[in-house]
């Protein structure tokens, strides 16, 4: 994967760029790792409920990671202009995610609270 720069490809786009092209990757890989996991571990047959939500999951953390690097391809490419950052959150489609976004950017959330963000998803993730 490389990213091509041009001339008015400064090092903070080619930085989001490749991010992106890294996250592209990852989701892929990911989604791939998931089929095979599913076809050795699903019998031929109905699957356990918690095979089904463990999926789900992975399922969601593969859209969003998705959306992440579609948004940051977006910011990458966006004008340099007030209201950018804000129009860019706005376009994502996963509404939980551009809410979190949002309240973090333009919410009176300080850095620990944002940390805390993720810190909450994680625990609200766990299924077992």
């Amino acid at each position: 994967m490389r990213v091509r720069k041009s001339i008015e490809a400064g090092p903070d786009r080619v930085l989001l760029l490749t991010t992106a092209s890294v996250i592209a990757e990852s989701v892929s890989s990911m989604q791939q790792a998931v089929n095979r996991i599913s076809d050795l571990a699903i019998p031929r047959g109905r699957p356990m409920p918690e095979m089904v939500v463990a999926f789900q999951a992975f399922d969601r953390l593969a859209q969003e990671f998705g959306v992440l690097g579609e948004m940051l391809r977006s910011y990458a490419d966006a004008p340099n202009s007030e209201g950018r950052v804000e129009r860019v959150i706005q376009a994502i489609p996963l509404s939980e995610l551009r809410h979190k976004l949002m309240a973090a950017t333009f919410g009176d959330a300080e850095a620990e609270d944002i940390l805390e963000i993720g810190v909450s998803a994680i625990e609200s993730e766990r299924v077992f």
